[in-house]
């Protein structure tokens, strides 16, 4: 006699086979999306407080372009598991699609109509969050289910505000490059205030030409860039600019640590991690010109010496 049964993990799922023993003897990964989605449905019906497989399954139907079933699966996920930090992106993403029509933005008002609570959470995370464009959009749902709401009204009158100032600052940061188009400063500031109105094609753009401008900047400052331009498609662009300007100054530290940065988002460990050697060596040539008399002795450690 043998037994079936779905394995869900966090990152993959499995349909399980096993003897009278409990003998695994035969686990099959679920990767065609249709089968995931039927793996994960039956997971919920065995399990309905399990958060992750409303998650997966929300990914599930993404995949198939299937939004508005997926951020019903995104909101039964936060539901049950608020912390669950990995549904926001996906949830964004999903609501981007999705949203676009006014007929579209009705039928997300009916699949959240049940769900004021967490709307009201949501709009508070994204609004932490500095996504002004998703706190808006919750707090005007939670609104239209409760006109009422004070948090929700007061919340909004502030986002309202800080729309306003955000536009005058993009009026002073585009006179700017008007005025000094080599200004760097000026594309970079460009670029954060777009990215707080989630103007990601425009924000990338005064990004990608802040970085051609000034290149060796230290990598905080471009915190959360490369997974963006990855979503884009345009770590290429930003690799090749690294790439030049490596060329031009080829004892340049902070451009290699970025280009490995960038490798590392694009999963090519071993090129990055030669970008980061050579960042190392240059500091050390820069900061320690001494130590470089010693650097043919120096020894691969293989543990840490404490």
């Amino acid at each position: 006699m043998y037994y079936s049964g779905i394995d869900l993990h966090k990152d993959n799922c499995y349909i399980t086979t096993v003897n009278d023993t409990g003998t695994i003897v035969k686990q099959e990964r679920v990767a065609a999306t249709k089968e995931a989605i039927s793996a994960y449905s039956q997971a919920i019906v065995l399990d309905s407080d399990f958060a992750w497989s409303y998650y997966k399954l929300g990914v599930a139907l993404s995949q198939e372009s299937r939004w508005g079933e997926a951020i019903k699966a995104y909101f039964q996920a936060i539901h049950r598991q608020l912390s669950l930090s990995e549904v926001y992106v996906k949830l964004e993403e999903a609501i981007q699609h999705y949203s676009g029509e006014k007929h579209n933005y009705c039928q997300l008002l009916e699949l959240t109509q049940n769900e004021v609570e967490t709307c009201l959470k949501l709009a508070d995370i994204f609004h932490q969050n500095q996504n002004l464009k998703l706190a808006t959009l919750f707090y005007e749902i939670v609104l239209e289910i409760q006109p009422e709401d004070l948090k929700a009204s007061i919340e909004l009158e502030k986002i309202q505000k800080t729309q306003i100032k955000l536009k005058e600052r993009l009026k002073s940061y585009h006179y700017a490059i008007k005025t000094n188009p080599a200004s760097y400063q000026a594309y970079y500031n460009l670029g954060v205030a777009l990215s707080q109105q989630q103007e990601w094609d425009d924000a990338i753009l005064a990004y990608l030409k802040a970085i051609e401008l000034k290149p060796e900047m230290p990598t905080w400052v471009y915190q959360g860039l490369w997974e963006i331009l990855a979503k884009k498609g345009k770590l290429e662009t930003a690799e090749a600019l690294y790439r030049q300007a490596i060329e031009q100054n080829p004892c340049s530290i902070w451009s290699y640590v970025n280009l490995g940065e960038i490798f590392t988002q694009k999963g090519e460990l071993d090129e990055a991690l030669l970008c980061y050697q050579a960042a190392c060596y240059q500091k050390i040539q820069q900061f320690h010109p001494d130590w470089m008399q010693n650097f043919e002795k120096l020894e691969p450690v293989n543990q840490p010496d404490f």
